[in-house]
């Protein structure tokens, strides 16, 4: 029984790191699609969004059915209620940077004068998104350096709502949505970061 238990345990895991790496694709699509102006990648995107919507749905079947079948105690309950917060914000990641595709899939979107600030942005984004995957995998706390780049990402994007707000154009209210997309995103690597620790603990 105990056998049954560790394997669903590990493919639990699995599932996990499978979010991983959509979320980094994801974001790594993203990047490309502002540095490269290529909006074809805006479905790619949405494709990735689609495919980690099914895999959170696994991952909370899963879990729930360890909980209910096996009621774990302990350190198999910390890793599995970790399983279930990851996720949801896993989810929320790959959401957002299907919004923010769907904004840029505009004529006129990845041409403005805010693109490289974005940029930027996402580049932070995309670096905590990679600090938080390696501590789910290593098994290592992350928490505080992550809230570090966080204050970090959060200055950015204020620095992008200050600048809008100097220069007001009709097209630059969905880039200062992007932005706030991404900030999103890097509380989202925070709460992940949150979960990670707590399972370690």
């Amino acid at each position: 029984m105990r056998e049954r238990f560790i394997d669903d345990l590990n493919r639990l895991e699995t599932l996990n790191f499978d979010m991983f790496r959509m979320g980094e694709q994801s974001l790594q699509l993203l990047q490309k699609l502002i540095t490269e102006k290529d909006r074809t990648l805006c479905n790619r995107i949405s494709e990735v969004e689609g495919a980690m919507d099914e895999k959170k749905k696994q991952v909370e079947s899963l879990a729930m059915a360890l909980i209910l079948r096996e009621q774990p105690v302990a350190q198999d309950l910390a890793l599995i209620t970790a399983s279930l917060g990851v996720v949801v914000d896993l989810e929320r990641i790959s959401d957002q940077s299907r919004d923010i595709a769907f904004i840029l899939d505009h004529p006129g979107q990845l041409e403005n004068k805010e693109m490289d600030s974005l940029a930027k942005l996402t580049k932070q984004a995309y670096e905590m998104f990679r600090l938080v995957r390696r501590g789910f995998v290593e098994k290592t706390k992350c928490r505080d350096l992550l809230e570090s780049m966080d204050d970090e990402m959060d200055q950015g994007f204020e620095d992008i709502k200050k600048t809008l707000k100097e220069n007001p154009h009709a097209q630059d209210l969905d880039l200062l949505l992007v932005a706030k997309y991404l900030e999103r995103i890097g509380d989202h690597c925070v709460n992940i970061g949150e979960w990670v620790d707590a399972s370690l603990a």
